[in-house]
């Protein structure tokens, strides 16, 4: 017979008594005894509840004793949630800042086209402008695509396309469609990592376009937006920059404008 008392805090009288009862030839110690006297005073405080599966648990009826019901949180218009929704990359769309030639052809034929056909390697039309370039090129950025239609002090076409890429791939294919601005894709094309190519892809998060012409009529261009609306030339000093940065053109776009940009090029999906 093996009897153990229980002592908490500083008082002299126990508060457990617990008598274990049974034979052993094993030699005790405190810490054995211990953890026995444990095993007997004390019961557990949590149940395990094991996971449920989740499409179970939706199936299941709501509980009706339950008082609490979930509200979504409005969303409060502002000029930074403005703002942030120009920095929106959304997948499946990419964005073209048009050149004053590049414009005029499209105004005229609603047509995209490359510059030439040169034989040129993913690399080269990226590290310098190629007057012959065979490639398309577009960005998943439409700040980036601004900051390049608003042009040297702001003489730019002030013209941004939106490009569907799944229309894209149903017409070319999928290999069309040649995103390098991580450095697993630009591996995959043989771009050197320490070279200038792959600091202008990664900045302006670029993607190349293995056409020779994008269409509004075969639903590759989705969307015309005219960056006039962003008075950037009036906010920034038109007169003193010779280019924007992307930043500048985040900061500095009229919140009127970006917000009439970013509603036109979500709900538009074809051009008449």
């Amino acid at each position: 017979m093996l009897q153990a008392t229980v002592f908490t805090g500083g008082s002299n009288k126990y508060q457990h008594r617990v008598r274990l009862s049974g034979t052993s030839q094993v030699n005790f110690s405190a810490r054995m005894i211990s953890q026995l006297v444990l095993r007997k005073c004390c019961r557990p405080v949590f149940q395990y509840l094991p996971p449920r599966d989740p499409v179970v648990l939706a199936q299941e009826p709501e509980n009706p004793t339950s008082t609490s019901t979930w509200k979504a949180l409005p969303i409060e218009e502002s000029e930074s949630q403005t703002r942030a929704q120009s920095l929106t990359m959304v997948p499946g769309k990419l964005w073209i800042g048009l050149n004053a030639y590049g414009k005029q052809q499209f105004m005229q034929t609603g047509c995209v086209f490359a510059k030439g056909a040169a034989a040129l390697s993913e690399e080269e039309p990226i590290r310098s402008t190629h007057s012959d370039d065979c490639l398309i090129h577009a960005t998943a950025d439409r700040n980036s695509a601004v900051r390049y239609t608003y042009g040297a002090y702001g003489i730019g076409s002030g013209s941004v396309l939106q490009i569907l890429v799944p229309a894209v791939v149903a017409s070319y294919g999928a290999e069309a469609v040649q995103p390098v601005s991580t450095k697993s894709e630009r591996v995959d094309l043989n771009i050197a990592e320490d070279g200038r190519a792959a600091f202008f892809a990664q900045k302006d998060f670029e993607t190349l376009l293995l056409v020779r012409q994008l269409s509004t009529v075969d639903g590759h261009v989705s969307a015309h937006l005219d960056v006039a609306d962003l008075n950037l030339g009036d906010r920034l000093g038109r007169s003193t920059k010779p280019t924007l940065t992307t930043d500048e053109v985040f900061m500095g776009s009229s919140v009127d404008g970006n917000q009439n940009l970013t509603v036109f090029g979500k709900h538009c999906e074809c051009i008449a």
